[in-house]
């Protein structure tokens, strides 16, 4: 099964990217299902089922020393910015977010994702084509 650790959006963010992707023109993308709409910490990728007690025991253990934190700067934009594939909900980088990754990573033996920045996202639609049409970027409100 194909496994990522990743938070919920709180009901009023799912209007809000709704309401976002609704004055966009989607001709050329397929926008992804509202109700499975997240924020990735961490894709872990195919596991067994016999695997999932033994994530569920990291994942409990990390986040039981993690503190919360709160993203901020909501962007609608595509991505990557050179060859458009995903519209995203792009949160301004975060410490706390990045930290939470590699702690995750190295408790799974994973190697993390060191890209910078290091894009806390929502990807709330994929190209429907090859080269899709662009959306216009924008800040997102709240």
């Amino acid at each position: 099964m194909r496994l990522f650790i990743a938070a919920p959006l709180p009901a009023v963010w799912s209007t809000r990217l709704c309401d976002a992707l609704a004055a966009q023109d989607l001709t050329s993308w397929a926008p992804t299902d509202p109700d499975g709409w997240h924020l990735t910490v961490r894709f872990i990728g195919e596991r067994a089922a016999d695997e999932l007690d033994t994530i569920h025991a990291v994942l409990q253990a990390v986040c039981a020393t993690s503190l919360p934190y709160a993203l901020h700067d909501a962007f609608l934009c595509t991505m990557p910015e050179d060859r458009p594939r995903m519209i995203w909900s792009r949160f301004a980088p975060h410490p706390a977010h990045r930290d939470l990754h590699h702690r995750l990573s190295h408790a799974l033996g994973l190697t993390p994702d060191d890209r910078e920045p290091f894009w806390p996202h929502v990807t709330l639609a994929r190209a429907a084509v090859p080269h899709p049409s662009a959306v216009t970027a924008r800040p997102l409100p709240g």
